[in-house]
């Protein structure tokens, strides 16, 4: 059942809407006091996901890197080379890897064939149907023979007299 509020007096209405035009602000409509919706962080947020893969890949090489150059100064310190020295030649050697690595992996790789085994031998058999995503995978069912029975001990056969 629905009630209608009717105040006592027009001092009552007057006071309740000047508290809430105080509390916010003043006269003008200030809205709420915290961000509804995703805003800018959506944005980002998408960015994120889909650079993280190729930072972590990248990071994961250069860390590698960094850890054998250093091996290799220290071994080149321990030889009795200037420690400034061994870091300038292994350190511009380590960046020239590195970019050839980079440079290798942006050339377009020749797609590789499966091979599946078929009969006998190993051939390579091309695939026959319509490819939509990701890989179709044809392979040849495993023989399956009796199945054997098992219990909390493991399995055994039956033996019948």
């Amino acid at each position: 059942m629905r009630m209608v509020y009717v105040p006592g007096s027009e001092k009552q209405w007057a006071d309740f809407y000047m508290a809430q035009a105080l509390q916010h602000g003043g006269g003008a409509f200030v809205g709420i006091p915290y961000q509804r919706g995703a805003g800018l962080g959506a944005l980002f947020k998408g960015i994120f996901r889909s650079v993280m893969p190729v930072v972590k890949k990248v990071g994961k090489t250069v860390g590698k890197a960094a850890l054998t150059t250093g091996a290799q100064i220290a071994s080149d310190a321990l030889a009795g080379e200037n420690m400034g020295v061994a870091a300038e030649k292994r350190g511009r050697a380590a960046a020239k890897r590195l970019i050839d690595q980079a440079i290798n992996q942006m050339e377009p790789q020749p797609k590789r064939r499966r091979r599946v085994q078929k009969g006998k031998g190993l051939g390579i058999r091309p695939t026959n149907k319509v490819q939509t995503s990701g890989t179709v995978r044809k392979g040849i069912k495993a023989k399956r023979g009796r199945p054997k029975k098992s219990d909390t001990f493991g399995a055994y056969d039956v033996e019948i007299d």
